[in-house]
């Protein structure tokens, strides 16, 4: 897919696109472990403050984070980071906070109330990028 089948957003044929500008945080979480990887304290810990370990039986946590160095978490909204870092904080697991501050963009039409969402991450920027190149209106808010 190329960039100049989404003209419609820029070019007029279609009014109402604007590029909505979203300012807020997003933190990446992982947990550290020691150089030998994660103690069995650390592991019993994981399956009570991470979400996706709750469930597992100990033997798949310890298969999936054995001589890890660590355990990435993923990217969240700031505040769900802030409980879930705390969660783990709690539990005794020593978390490592890495804040984005990036805008992210969404395309929006503002007459039709319709938001265009592209899968392919790449194809995504490049259609921002070319929008903002024409001059797509552009509204801000906070998240």
């Amino acid at each position: 897919m190329e960039v100049e089948q989404y003209s419609y957003l820029w070019d007029g044929s279609q009014p109402g696109w604007i590029l909505l500008r979203i300012d807020g945080e997003r933190v990446q979480l992982t947990i550290e472990f020691a150089k030998g990887g994660p103690s069995a304290r650390e592991l019993g810990s994981i399956r009570k403050a991470v979400p996706g370990f709750q469930a597992l039986p100990l033997s798949s946590v310890i298969e999936r984070i054995k001589g890890q160095p660590s355990l990435p978490l993923g990217e969240f909204e700031s505040s769900e980071a802030r409980k879930l870092a705390q969660s783990c904080k709690d539990a005794g697991l020593n978390v490592v906070q890495l804040v984005n501050e990036l805008p992210r963009y969404l395309l929006v039409n503002e007459l039709t109330k319709r938001t265009l969402l592209i899968e392919d991450d790449d194809l995504a920027s490049r259609v921002k990028d070319a929008a903002l190149q024409r001059r797509i209106p552009i509204r801000h808010i906070e998240a």
